[in-house]
């Protein structure tokens, strides 16, 4: 089982279902987007019958709700739009990162995995896994990261400004 939050057009959650994951949720507040990651799914070739469920709304509050259920995934994939987009937005968007993480921690099956993404300029990497390191305290869960990525070559970053590396994701095995 596979969660895609923020899913967008569903770009984690299409290569879940290509890596064999049965059982894929995709989940956004937009319905264009969710139509987008359907089509995805369903367009691509895999050599099972992937199961792709669509769930519309703000993804925060679906997810408290999935953890009050008792809902558990393999793997994760949390990539919000960027919640700091200007200074004035720090505080805001840590707490929202930071709530994000400790929430999709909560669903992901021990020996499961956690990706987590971020897209804000205004959040070096750095911050973005202390933020998930408290989260798995606060959740208390035991974490590895596996791998630290960030944007291809086509987006160069520039050394004197490290806002250009706005690009960053961690891959996390749940102990």
């Amino acid at each position: 089982r596979m969660l895609d939050a923020f899913s967008y057009a569903g770009g984690f959650g299409v290569a879940a279902a290509a890596g064999g994951a049965k059982e894929i949720f995709f989940l956004d507040a937009s319905a264009p987007a969710l139509k987008l990651a359907a089509e995805n799914l369903y367009r691509n070739e895999f050599a099972h019958e992937p199961e792709g469920r669509l769930i519309e709304g703000d993804a925060l509050a679906l997810l408290a709700d999935m953890k009050n259920e008792g809902e558990k995934f393999g793997l994760i994939s949390v990539d919000p739009p960027a919640f700091i987009k200007r200074k004035k937005d720090e505080e805001a968007g840590l707490a929202a990162y930071f709530r994000t993480n400790e929430l999709a921690l909560g669903l992901v099956e021990p020996g499961g995995y956690l990706i987590s993404s971020s897209c804000s300029q205004h959040l070096p990497a750095d911050s973005l896994r202390r933020i998930i390191q408290r989260a798995a305290s606060r959740v208390s869960r035991s974490i590895q990261i596996l791998a630290e990525g960030r944007q291809g070559s086509d987006h160069p970053g520039h050394p004197a400004m490290p806002e250009t590396e706005y690009l960053k994701a961690f891959i996390i095995r749940v102990l």
